[in-house]
């Protein structure tokens, strides 16, 4: 999550934002995130929930959900900016640029916990985990190397774009492709020839691809020399008549 805010206030300095309001979202993004992992950590194991509701405040145990984080700092993206009065397409542009990085890393703690793991294997890419007997594919660290591999594409895209939400297509196309590819890997149910999580890839791949070829969204914002935000969308003031 440090990586995440280190990140986007790097993106958000280049795109013409105040530092004082990027370190503003950044806060709301972290509060977001925890919660969101902790709570996606909760769901994953209602049993010790159950037992203890106050549990979920204990940070130091159950670990934290990395697609929880995920959603949980994307809606504190779009709350500080919605308040802000910014377009709420700039912030989401500038959080998926920067998120490939931290999921990798978020990767390396699902390695080490031994959580995620991929298919039994034979081949000399095979681990075997403290516990257990068997070889497996480092699933963990492919997608980690996928996701700092395309990081500059999604970069490329946002710095080049003129247009708001080409970002977030650019990056939902990226993410797909990369989980589409990590499935063949992983050790999970077979929907026909495909796992379930690469259908849903392929349909998030297309819509996301069409989207960006195709969307004609509104162009890029451009704050004014890093101003400050404005707190309210400026209104014009009726005179009498």
């Amino acid at each position: 999550m440090a990586l995440g805010v280190a990140l986007f206030h790097w993106v958000g300095v280049r795109r013409g934002y105040h530092p004082d309001f990027l370190a503003d979202v950044s806060l709301w993004m972290l509060v977001g995130g925890i919660l969101g992992a902790r709570i996606d950590s909760a769901l994953h194991g209602l049993h010790r929930f159950e037992q203890n509701p106050f549990w979920i405040l204990n940070l130091r145990e159950g670990g934290f959900a990395i697609h929880g984080a995920i959603f949980g700092g994307m809606l504190g993206n779009i709350l500080r900016f919605r308040k802000s009065g910014y377009p709420l397409l700039e912030g989401l542009d500038m959080a998926l640029a920067i998120l490939l990085p931290p999921m990798a890393l978020g990767r390396v703690g699902c390695l080490l916990q031994g959580c995620c793991v991929g298919k039994i294997t034979e081949s000399a890419w095979g681990i075997t985990y403290p516990g257990t007997t068997v070889a497996r594919y480092p699933v963990q660290v492919f997608e980690a190397g996928l996701d700092l591999l395309f990081w500059p594409l999604v970069l490329l895209v946002f710095f080049r774009s003129a247009r708001q939400g080409q970002t977030v297509c650019a990056m939902l196309a990226t993410y797909a492709f990369i989980r589409f590819t990590a499935e063949f890997f992983r050790e999970t149910p077979m929907w026909g020839p495909l796992t379930r999580e690469q259908w849903g890839s392929i349909s998030i791949f297309t819509v996301a691809i069409l989207a960006l070829l195709l969307y004609k969204g509104p162009p890029r914002y451009k704050p004014e020399g890093g101003d400050e935000p404005p707190r309210t969308p400026s209104k014009k003031k009726k005179g009498r008549s």
